[in-house]
């Protein structure tokens, strides 16, 4: 299993228990598919600059898990499913590297 960091960026309009159940779901995507949370870390609200130069609201997210390989391209097209989500990022990080909890 390789270790990755997962930015979720998701709508600050949605309202937080929108925000909480919708991490819930992610969470339990990857156990279901038999990856492992490590941490999970919310960085705050910020203001996203979308393509219209439109300002919205983003709440930040940090997703440190393990899974295999294969596992990554499936988790792209889920996330991309979810309206909520307005932008993600996954990177696998070294084996070496440790999720940064501040």
């Amino acid at each position: 299993m390789n270790k990755y960091e997962n930015l979720l960026i998701l709508d600050a309009r949605s309202g937080e228990e929108k925000i909480k159940e919708t991490l819930a779901e992610i969470t339990g995507y990857i156990v279901a598919n038999k990856g492992e949370l490590v941490l999970m870390k919310e960085a705050g609200k910020r203001e996203l600059i979308m393509k219209n130069n439109r300002k919205v609201p983003g709440n930040y997210v940090f997703n440190y898990f393990k899974s295999s390989p294969a596992f990554i391209e499936g988790y792209k097209k889920y996330l991309n499913m979810k309206p909520e989500i307005l932008r993600h990022f996954v990177v696998r990080m070294k084996d070496s590297e440790e999720p940064k909890e501040s």
